[in-house]
């Protein structure tokens, strides 16, 4: 099976069964992680769908030039960062049988679903010390930089203070730490 599956995994994939190198668990990604589904919408507030604390190794992949990324931050600091793989609000369709020669159709939605996992992060760290926020970054901006890593945070830090990203959304620690409590595993 993997040897099927080889072709298509990133670099940054899991290794397969059996072969950790020696390495350790902090060192493969693996510990806690946070895994949070937020709704956003150009005309409404966020809200968090669903959000769960997870055990196991979290694979990150890495794109060029993203036009959205996430940020965490503990204590008005980025903690964490993701970035989105593309528009959010892009919606592809098929090109009509009837005239190919159009292409592919896009469109905007007014809302979207999407799924952030947030490394090292528990619930109670999620619901107490967390702050979120979603940034758009413009055509200016993106000739900055090239295939992104979560963990280069200084390069987030400079991005976020560049000519060209804009804040689209920003929830407070108490915020979401309300929303994650709403939705999140129930204490029995």
């Amino acid at each position: 099976m993997h040897d099927v599956l080889a072709p298509f995994l990133t670099s940054a994939a899991s290794p397969p069964p059996g072969d950790v190198s020696g390495q350790s668990a902090e060192a493969l990604g693996e510990g806690k992680f946070m895994n949070i589904v937020v709704r956003i919408s150009r005309n409404q507030e966020p809200s968090i769908l669903k959000a769960t604390e997870i055990t196991g190794r979290l694979v990150s992949s890495q794109q060029a030039a993203p036009p959205y990324f996430f940020t965490f931050n503990k204590d008005a600091a980025t903690n964490y960062a993701d970035f989105v793989p593309e528009d959010p609000y892009l919606v592809r369709g098929f090109a009509d049988p009837e005239h190919p020669e159009q292409g592919e159709k896009f469109l905007q939605a007014d809302s979207t679903t999407i799924i952030v996992n947030v490394p090292r992060t528990d619930i109670a760290s999620a619901t107490h010390d967390l702050s979120m926020r979603l940034y758009k970054v413009g055509p200016v901006a993106i000739g900055q930089y090239k295939s992104p890593r979560s963990s280069d945070l200084a390069l987030v830090d400079r991005l976020i203070h560049s000519q060209g990203v804009t804040k689209e959304l920003d929830l407070s620690k108490a915020a979401l730490g309300s929303a994650i409590q709403a939705v999140g595993p129930k204490k029995n």
